[in-house]
């Protein structure tokens, strides 16, 4: 078999040797120890889809949306209809002799009205009307009766335009305009929360892979002191070792064991961690799936990343979206200052039947339709028009109003500019670190390489009698530690990626 990389020469009994290509490692499916396996793409996907912080960040934007929704039904026209029966008895005099009287009134109206977002009120309005009323005189010792049953209809309707304040569409608007700004920032926020939890997702999901092959290193040290300390005891008792070494062998296989108990905590944490982002509970039977990867050299221009980052940031992006929120809150204040000037046109006609004559007979043909139908055949129209204006000595309260929007927008201004700033600052530190990564890695692999070279001179040298164990013993160590470090570097530049991508606004489930 062809080696692609260093290599780690363990020395067991009779000085034969197994040779274990560690770098392969890195680059090769992590095996399924005994859990489910669970990949990058999958980890993310779960997280995004049962993550409890997105969940409420969605919720909110639908509360947002609904919000919204519901600002238009300030224009909503609205339909009245009402009715009224009154009945009433009286007692007078005309000219010296007494009367009394009886009146019964029934009343129905009904109407539309509203308001438009150019200013424009409206109204619409009909009704129908009816009195009954008796009267009863006495002249000369005898009683008169006499009956009138009268309807009358009307309809009218009226036009109210504001012409100074309340012009602006925008300014009757603004009510439905800050709801929409809500949902608009609402839907920011569920996006930057989707970026921040797919970070937090990657970042968890890469620090477990790190802490699994931590496991796996402590695992492989615990099988090589075992090894090594079943060879040592041989060659204690054939009186090739003293007695010391092998003692030194049971140290070490204490201090490995020692070491996986601490990993295999570790791995448990970092699984746990993850779980919790995926909205699951913690302590289920899983391994990492995806392996951390080989590192590739791709030189990032820091000028062209902040350039992407300024354009598709969502922090950014949510910034200059309140800039112009509160602008528009600014003008609007400032055309709240204008005094109100109306001008209302009015219009309508009525109609009134008798149904009975002075004797108090039924009219024929006439009925209580006929006062509908009398507005058409003999109108009286009524019309008029009239304006209003209004306007408050010293105008304090939208003074006020327009001078706190006017601050307002300028601390937005200054929110943006600092914002900006930072994410300009922290996406050239991180492409900074992005190549620091990567020459880690190149650091890393080198002192693998040369702790496996150390680690087969002493074994060599053990063999030939020219060094003692405890040399061996830390050559062994400083193997298991190189082999972390490179681990350790290679999940460290993903980490990298990951901010980058989420300071630019592009992280999405697929692996980088």
């Amino acid at each position: 078999m062809e080696n692609d990389g260093p290599l780690m020469v363990v020395h067991c009994s009779e000085g034969k040797g197994v040779k274990m290509n560690l770098l392969t490692l890195l680059w090769m499916p992590l095996p399924a120890l005994a859990g489910t396996l669970l990949t990058y793409e999958e980890a993310l996907e779960g997280a995004v889809g049962n993550n409890p912080t997105l969940q409420q960040s969605r919720f909110f934007e639908a509360q947002a949306k609904n919000d919204w929704v519901g600002s238009r039904g300030a224009f909503d026209p609205s339909f009245e209809l009402s009715g009224a029966y009154a009945k009433s008895t009286n007692r007078g005099f005309f000219q010296g002799f007494p009367f009394d009287s009886e009146s019964t009134n029934f009343n129905w109206e009904g109407g539309f009205n509203g308001t438009a977002p150019t200013g424009t009120t409206w109204s619409v309005s009909g009704g129908l009307n009816r009195n009954l009323s008796t009267f009863t005189t006495l002249f000369g010792g005898f009683e008169n009766e006499q009956t009138q049953d009268t309807f009358s209809g009307s309809m009218n309707g009226s036009v109210t335009q504001q012409l100074l304040k309340g012009l602006r569409l925008a300014y009757n608007m603004q009510n439905v305009t800050v709801a929409h700004n809500g949902w608009q920032n609402a839907q920011l926020s569920t996006s930057q929360s989707h970026q921040e939890t797919l970070a937090s997702a990657a970042s968890a999901y890469w620090g477990w892979v790190y802490a699994t092959e931590q496991l796996q290193i402590s695992r492989d040290s615990v099988a090589v002191a075992e090894e090594a300390l079943r060879v040592g005891g041989l060659k204690v008792e054939a009186g090739e070792l003293a007695p010391v070494e092998k003692t030194r062998l049971e140290a070490a296989k204490v201090q490995a064991q020692a070491t996986e108990l601490t990993a295999k905590n570790q791995e448990l944490e970092s699984r746990n961690a993850l779980l919790l982002l995926m909205g699951r509970s913690p302590g289920q039977d899983m391994e990492p799936a995806t392996p951390v990867g080989t590192v590739v050299d791709l030189p990032i221009e820091a000028a062209r990343a902040v350039q992407v980052a300024m354009e598709q940031n969502l922090q950014v992006l949510l910034a200059r979206q309140t800039v112009d929120q509160s602008e528009e809150l600014w003008i609007n204040a400032r055309h709240g200052m204008l005094p109100s000037l109306s001008a209302t046109l009015s219009a309508g006609t009525s109609s009134q039947v008798e149904l009975t004559d002075d004797q108090g007979n039924e009219i024929e043909g006439v009925k209580g339709s006929s006062a509908l139908s009398e507005m058409l055949n003999e109108p009286l129209p009524t019309m008029s028009i009239g304006g209003l204006f209004t306007v408050p000595i010293g105008n304090r309260s939208a003074r006020s109003a327009r001078v706190n929007a006017e601050i307002e927008w300028e601390k937005k201004q200054l929110e943006l500019q600092e914002t900006e700033r930072s994410v300009q600052s922290q996406v050239e530190q991180q492409v900074a670190i992005l190549a620091s990564a990567r020459q880690t890695v190149d650091l890393a692999d080198l002192n693998l390489r040369l702790s496996e070279e150390m680690l087969s001179a002493e074994e060599a040298l053990v063999d030939a009698g020219r060094s003692i164990q405890k040399d061996v013993l830390e050559a062994r160590n400083e193997v298991a530690r190189s082999r972390a470090e490179a681990i350790k570097a290679r999940t460290d530049y993903r980490l990298a990626q990951v901010e980058l991508l989420r300071l630019q606004g592009q992280l999405t489930v697929e692996i980088p």
